[in-house]
């Protein structure tokens, strides 16, 4: 942003000027959202579910209904 400064270019918005309703303006900070969009689709769509089980309790529950031969 220096150097676009630097070189004359100038910018009506972005992360050095607050506009809450536009962004986010850092790729890193962009990345997660298209992926919340399509989780939210997905529960939505009846496609998803939430789990909040922990990855031990995810594997404890996996052995058990794998000993009753279940999915």
């Amino acid at each position: 942003m220096r150097d676009l400064r630097w070189v004359g270019l100038h910018w009506d918005e972005g992360p050095e000027r607050d506009h809450p309703q536009h962004g986010p303006y850092f790729q890193r900070l962009a990345a997660a959202r298209p992926q919340a969009l399509r989780a939210a689709a997905a529960l939505e769509a009846g496609q998803a579910y939430e789990a909040w089980e922990s990855p031990e309790e995810l594997t404890a529950e996996r052995k058990e209904a794998e000993a009753r031969k279940e999915n």
